[in-house]
């Protein structure tokens, strides 16, 4: 038998057999999966996924002008400015008048510098109870509370919750200038040299009126002595006269 006679037998007798056809085209068995391998990969609970960092200009929902200021005052103020019990609570009342102008709900990505400037200008920073017809506060006390403002809005950028600090320019935010500071030190020499001066004019005086008394006391005393000594040149006068002659 020729070499195509073979080929054409071994075709029709892969036609004629549908066994043969049936193992050819058959999937390869598989090994069973047992019960508990299933459950156990249905049962097992996913890897929790990290929670996003925030980033500059993409800030979590909770950063709020209020929550914010929870870890400012117990991780900044308390911990690196180590500011006591007093102080904290001095810094409290001054970022209540924040959050009364702001709302403790406001985002810290929509304050910006025109609503800084607005604050700084407002009752709110400006008056003892935050009203427009207020007692003014003292320049000390608002110069506190723009310089407590600013410190948490650099704080709110170094740790990436905004990404720039909204501090207006044309606002000191409680912070002197060069040339304030050299008039306040001017100030303070003057006031050294006034005391100065004071002392060494009251201390001048004090001796004055310490010689005076001295030069009144002395002639208060010299009628006496005068006195005296009239008296005791008479009483020699007169034992003299009265000692007999011989």
């Amino acid at each position: 038998m020729t070499t195509q006679a073979k080929t054409n037998a071994a075709t029709i007798q892969s036609k004629t057999n549908p066994a043969t056809n049936q193992a050819k085209t058959q999937p390869p068995k598989t090994k069973p999966v047992k019960a508990a391998q299933t459950k156990a990969k249905q049962t097992a609970s996913p890897k929790p996924e990290k929670a996003a960092e925030p980033t500059k200009g993409n800030p979590t929902p909770d950063n709020t002008l209020l929550k914010c200021w929870v870890p400012f005052s117990r991780d900044y103020l308390r911990k690196e400015r180590q500011c006591g019990e007093a102080t904290l609570l001095s810094y409290d009342r001054d970022f209540a008048r924040v959050i009364a102008f702001y709302g403790g709900d406001t985002p810290v990505t929509e304050i910006t510098e025109e609503r800084v400037t607005a604050f700084a200008k407002s009752p709110h920073c400006l008056r003892k109870d935050m009203t427009q017809d207020g007692k003014p506060c003292a320049k000390p006390t608002i110069k506190k509370t723009l310089r407590l403002f600013k410190m948490y809005l650099e704080w709110l950028e170094a740790t990436g919750r905004i990404e720039k600090a909204p501090i207006p320019k044309n606002l000191p935010m409680g912070s002197r200038s060069a040339a304030e500071k050299e008039k306040a030190a001017e100030e303070r020499k003057a006031k050294a040299e006034l005391a100065r001066k004071e002392a060494e004019a009251a201390k001048a005086q004090a001796k004055e009126e310490k010689t005076k008394a001295k030069e009144a006391a002395k002639k208060a005393t010299e009628p006496e002595k005068a006195v005296k000594a009239q008296a005791k040149k008479s009483q020699a006068t007169e034992t003299k006269t009265a000692k007999p002659t011989k």
